[in-house]
């Protein structure tokens, strides 16, 4: 079975364990997806969000979202957020076919695309797909012209 990536409206089966291997790697961006997603403070459901599940062979193996940017008072900016893919799906297109979605989605409602990592590889990864290094702000480290 082929990969497949999913608009979700709700926390996909499979989250808990996701973020579970992310947390053993150091990671908390989905421990805090899904505090947010449950509280109420972040649902993907404003205007433009969205929030997108990977599966192969019907296992969750990767999720990633696009909000509003929270930390820049301007609607036509969105935010690539808690991109994770599980490390055995890595370097197969899961992680690529995520920010293409979400490129997708965003094209109707925002002209920008950001994001923020302090990781070497992750970098590298967002650069590969266009998007260009920011420096001078601790928020935001690669941006994106949102492709029509």
């Amino acid at each position: 079975m082929g990969l497949r990536i999913i608009k979700v409206t709700e926390l996909p089966k499979g989250m808990a364990s996701l973020a579970a291997v992310a947390h053993a790697e150091g990671y908390g961006m989905l421990d805090r997806l899904m505090v947010d997603f449950n509280t109420g403070a972040n649902r993907f459901d404003l205007p433009g969000e969205a929030l997108f599940a990977a599966e192969r062979s019907g296992e969750l193996v990767g999720i990633g979202g696009l909000n509003v940017d929270p930390y820049f008072d301007d609607p036509s900016i969105g935010r690539v957020r808690h991109l994770y893919v599980h490390p055995g799906q890595r370097r197969a297109g899961v992680g690529r076919a995520i920010v293409q979605a979400v490129e997708a989605c965003a094209a109707d409602n925002f002209d920008v695309l950001q994001l923020f990592t302090t990781s070497q590889a992750a970098s590298r990864f967002y650069e590969s797909l266009g998007f260009g290094v920011v420096k001078g702000t601790d928020r935001v480290s690669h941006r994106k012209r949102v492709p029509r």
